[in-house]
């Protein structure tokens, strides 16, 4: 984890790890370097021939006193969800805290998984929940408006199945920790069978809100938004999904 620190927020009583020709290679490596605005470029320039100063480095005299202690994280916010999901009689499987990759394929991952717990009581048995963190990415193609955690949701919702099993007992929420999900007042979104059969009543098609990436007016009309507000903290993303027991034979409790 030391070496991910000075990634957070730019902390600068964090030694930063970066160099001007690490920072030029991601934009060579991307194809986008001479995209990029020539006074930029120079001061790149300036920086590798040494001309202008670099960041300083876990060498540097600056940090001797410096002692950084991390007191919140994915990890721990993924285990305070499992123990509030066992208090509530659920049995629980943490998946990750490094959820990474393409949004909408890194979803097709928990219809899977409800199924299998459907079917053959894999993972875990029902009354299932899972859990999952990180962050994920959207490549934007559309001209809506979402974040990541809401088009994860929406992902979610347009694979979901009534034939599939576990498909119409699952319930799923994708949230950032901080309330905030993009360029939006929401943190995150629900999906279940019974929001997609009410969006189907409303006549409003996942699969093309996806590709408008307009997950936030979908979820907007469906009344699938999750609002928080601003919490307080922010240790990326949480995936929850829940499978309850089957009538009659396992009861969930609050």
């Amino acid at each position: 984890m030391g070496d991910d620190l000075d990634a957070i927020a730019s902390g600068p009583t964090v030694p930063d790890n970066s160099t001007w020709e690490s920072a030029k290679a991601v934009l060579t490596g991307r194809g986008i370097w001479k995209a990029v605005p020539e006074a930029v470029r120079r001061l790149f320039e300036e920086g590798e021939a040494g001309a202008r100063p670099d960041t300083p480095k876990p060498d540097s005299p600056v940090f001797r006193n410096v002692r950084t202690v991390i007191v919140g994280s994915n990890m721990l916010a993924l285990e305070g969800a499992e123990e509030e999901a066992r208090n509530r009689g659920y049995t629980s499987l943490m998946l990750t805290s490094g959820l990474v990759g393409e949004t909408r394929e890194a979803a097709k991952l928990f219809p899977a998984i409800a199924a299998d717990i459907a079917r053959y009581g894999r993972p875990v048995s029902r009354p299932a929940c899972i859990l999952a963190g990180g962050e994920t990415t959207v490549t934007i193609k559309g001209a809506g408006l979402g974040g990541r955690n809401q088009e994860m949701a929406l992902a979610v919702l347009a694979g979901l199945r009534s034939e599939v099993p576990g498909h119409r007992e699952l319930f799923f929420l994708s949230a950032g920790t901080d309330g905030n999900d993009g360029p939006t007042d929401a943190a995150g979104a629900f999906a279940s069978m019974v929001l997609a059969e009410k969006a189907k009543v409303l006549g409003l098609n996942p699969w093309a809100y996806l590709s408008a990436n307009d997950s936030y007016h979908f979820f907007d009309r469906l009344g699938g938004l999750l609002k928080t507000g601003p919490t307080g903290t922010n240790v990326c993303d949480l995936q929850i999904l829940l499978l309850p027991g089957r009538q009659g034979s396992e009861r969930v409790k609050g």
